[in-house]
C-alpha cells in the first residue's frame, strides 16, 4: 500500500474496498477455467480485490496446464531479452557428476496422477538465474528497519524515504540499515514532498512550477551531498490518488499534469546527478488505456505514459507499476502488456520492469499463496517486486512477515527458504492450478532448493471466508506428489521436508518438520535420476520447503 501517513493511507484502502465492489468479469472467469497462468490480457483498466468464485468441482482439470512456467522456450528468450544477455544471469550453469553440462529430458508425464496434484521440478532445465526479484518491502523510516532481519530474508530491495522531523532534518536510521544490509534502495520522492508540508496536503506542483522544481533540485542536492546510498529516484507513488491532495485540487487534476510533473522532475534529478537511475510511473491502478476521472483515481494509464516518456526520450531505469489486490498470474499478464509496450518504443531504451507493490490484503498472510506470487514474478521476468503492506506500512511488520510485536510468521520462513536459493532457477510444472512451485539449483549442481505452495481458498478474515471461499466448502488437505528431475546419479539421494502451515498473523519459531512419503529414486538416463515423494495431507494455504541433496 502507499507510503503515506497512517490516515491517508487507511483513505486509499477504503477506497481500494470499495473499487472492489465492480470487477471484470473477464478476470474471475480466468481464475475458475483457466490454468494458473494469464488468459486473454485485458486492455482495458481493472480494479483490485475482484471476489473470487470457487470451481463448481474440486480435482484436478481435464487438462494439464503448466502452472508456474509458460512455454518454458518462449520464457527463457523473454528473460535473456529482458537482460540483454544470456538467460543465465550471475550464475554459472550447474553441471552433472561427469562434469559436462546436462540436456534437459523429457519430464515425467503430469496426465497420470493418481494424486490431488502432480509437480515436476526440474534441475536439468535451467530458466535463468538466481536474482531474488521478489524480495523487496515497502517500509516507512518510523519502522526502524533491522539490518539483520534484511540480510537474513535476502530482501533486494528497500522502498522508503527518510524521516523527517519539524525542522526539516532528514533522519537515515532505517535506511542507514537497509544500506548496512547490502539491501539496493528506492528513495520515493512524492512522500518527501508530502513531508516537506505538514501542515496539511502538499501544494500541487503545477500550481507553481518553480517553487517545486527549485524544492527537487534542492533536495536532491542536500542528500547527494550527504553521500546516502539511493539506487533508484521514484517521482512519485500511486500519482492521481485520491487522499493526497486536497478534495479540490483533486477534482481538477488530469492525467496531463501528472505527466508534465513527471518530466519537471526527471530533468531536475539529472540537472543535479546525470547518472541518476529514475523509475515509474509507480501507477496505484494498472491498466493500459485511459482511465476515466473517478473517485478513486486520475492517474494516466501505463500506454499513454510510456508514450509521452518516449516522446521526450526519457531513459527509465524501470517502468513501475503497483498490482494491488491482484492474484498472481495477473502479474505475470501485465507484466506482458508492459513489455510489449517497451519493446513497441524503442526510445525508451532498455529499462527493467519494477513491480513496487504487489499482493491482496485477502492472501497476503498465506505461505502458499506467497509461493503463488514469488513463482509469478520469476516467470514473468520482474527485476523487483516489493510486497504491499497493508498496515499503513507503520508498523514494524516487514509487510507482514512479522507480527506487530515483531515475531517471525510462517511467511518469513517461506522467505528465509526464498534466500537460500542460489545459482540457478529451474523449469517447475503443475497439473493443478491451485498449487505452485518455484526452485534453484546450485552452481555446484549438487542441490536443489524449492517451495511448494497451496492457493485455492482464504480463511483470513469472516469476510473473506464468506466472499472468498465459504466455510463449508472450505478446500480439504489432499495428497500430492512431487517429482525431481535430478542432473546426477548416483546412490544416495538426501530429501528434506518441511512446512510453513497456514495460521495467519500468529508468530512462528520456524517451519514444522515433514517426511517425505512413498519416496523412490528411479534412473532417467545416463546421469540422471528422479527423486518422487508424497506429501499425503497438503492443507490449503501451507507451503512446503523441498531440500535435495546430492549423496
Amino acid at each position: 500500500m502507499p507510503l503515506l501517513p497512517a490516515a491517508a493511507a487507511d483513505r486509499r484502502k477504503i477506497a481500494l474496498l470499495i473499487a472492489a465492489t465492480a470487477f471484470f468479469v473477464a478476470d474471475t472467469a480466468a481464475v475458475v477455467s483457466g490454468s494458473f497462468g494469464p488468459g486473454a490480457h485485458d486492455a482495458g483498466p481493472r480494479v483490485v480485490e475482484a471476489p473470487y468464485v470457487p470451481p463448481t468441482t474440486i480435482g484436478p482439470p481435464a487438462t494439464v496446464p503448466m502452472t508456474t512456467t509458460t512455454a518454458m522456450a518462449t520464457t527463457t528468450t523473454n528473460r535473456a531479452a529482458r537482460t540483454g544477455g544470456s538467460p543465465v544471469v550471475g550464475a554459472a550453469a550447474p553441471t552433472s557428476s561427469a562434469g559436462a553440462a546436462p540436456a534437459a529430458p523429457a519430464p515425467p508425464d503430469l496426465s497420470v496422477c493418481p494424486d490431488r496434484a502432480c509437480l515436476v521440478l526440474d534441475a536439468t532445465a535451467l530458466t535463468g538465474g538466481v536474482d531474488h526479484a521478489g524480495a523487496g518491502v515497502n517500509i516507512l523510516p518510523s519502522s526502524n528497519a533491522d539490518a539483520s532481519r534484511l540480510r537474513a530474508l535476502g530482501t533486494t530491495m528497500y522502498r522508503s524515504v527518510p524521516a523527517v522531523d519539524s525542522l526539516g532534518q532528514f533522519d537515515w536510521t532505517s535506511w542507514d540499515a537497509a544500506v548496512a544490509a547490502g539491501t539496493p534502495t528506492t528513495l520515493v520522492l512524492s512522500d518527501l514532498w508530502a513531508q516537506t508540508h505538514r501542515g496539511g496536503p502538499p501544494p500541487t506542483p503545477w500550481s507553481n512550477w518553480n517553487n517545486y522544481t527549485n524544492w527537487v533540485t534542492a533536495t536532491v542536492q542536500r542528500i547527494v551531498a550527504t553521500g546516502q546510498t539511493v539506487n533508484y529516484w521514484d517521482v512519485y507513488n500511486e500519482p492521481g490518488w485520491s487522499g493526497y491532495y486536497s478534495a479540490a485540487d483533486y477534482s481538477s487534476m488530469t492525467p496531463a499534469d501528472l505527466l508534465q510533473q513527471f518530466l519537471v522532475t526527471y530533468q531536475a534529478v539529472k540537472s543535479v546527478d546525470p547518472g541518476a537511475a529514475i523509475v515509474g510511473p509507480s501507477l496505484g491502478l494498472m491498466a493500459f488505456s485511459p482511465i476515466a476521472p473517478n473517485a478513486t483515481t486520475r492517474e494516466p494509464d501505463m500506454t499513454t505514459f510510456l508514450d509521452f516518456a518516449a516522446a521526450h526520450h526519457l531513459q527509465l531505469a524501470a517502468v513501475a507499476w503497483h498490482d494491488n489486490g491482484q492474484p498472481p498470474w495477473m502479474l505475470r499478464t501485465d507484466a506482458a502488456g508492459v513489455w510489449s509496450l517497451i519493446r513497441s518504443l524503442p526510445a525508451l531504451g532498455s529499462p527493467r520492469m519494477f513491480l513496487d507493490e504487489y499482493g491482496s490484503q485477502r492472501t497476503q498472510p498465506l505461505p502458499g499463496w506467497d509461493v503463488g506470487y514469488l513463482a509469478l514474478i520469476t516467470d514473468a521476468g520482474i527485476g523487483s517486486a516489493v510486497r504491499s503492506c497493508w498496515d499503513g506500512c507503520t508498523l514494524p511488520t516487514l509487510d507482514g512477515l512479522l507480527t506487530g510485536a515483531g515475531q517471525t510468521t510462517s511467511e518469513y520462513f517461506v522467505r528465509t527458504t526464498y534466500a537460500r536459493m542460489s545459482g540457478a532457477m529451474i523449469r517447475t510444472q503443475s497439473n493443478n492450478r491451485y498449487f505452485a512451485a518455484l526452485g534453484s539449483i546450485s552452481s555446484s549442481g549438487r542441490q536443489v532448493v524449492a517451495l511448494v505452495g497451496r492457493l485455492e481458498g482464504c480463511g483470513v478474515e469472516s469476510w473473506c471466508q464468506t466472499n472468498w471461499w465459504p466455510g463449508s466448502h472450505a478446500p480439504p488437505p489432499a495428497p500430492v506428489r512431487i517429482s525431481v528431475v535430478l542432473p546426477w546419479s548416483t546412490p544416495g539421494v538426501g530429501v528434506q521436508l518441511s512446512y510453513e502451515p497456514f495460521q495467519p498473523g500468529a508468530a512462528s519459531s520456524g517451519p514444522l518438520a515433514a517426511a517425505p512419503q512413498q519416496l523412490s529414486v528411479t534412473p532417467d538416463g545416463p546421469g540422471r535420476e528422479i527423486a518422487t515423494f508424497t506429501i499425503p495431507t497438503f492443507a490449503d494455504g501451507s507451503a512446503y520447503d523441498v531440500i535435495v541433496d546430492q549423496g
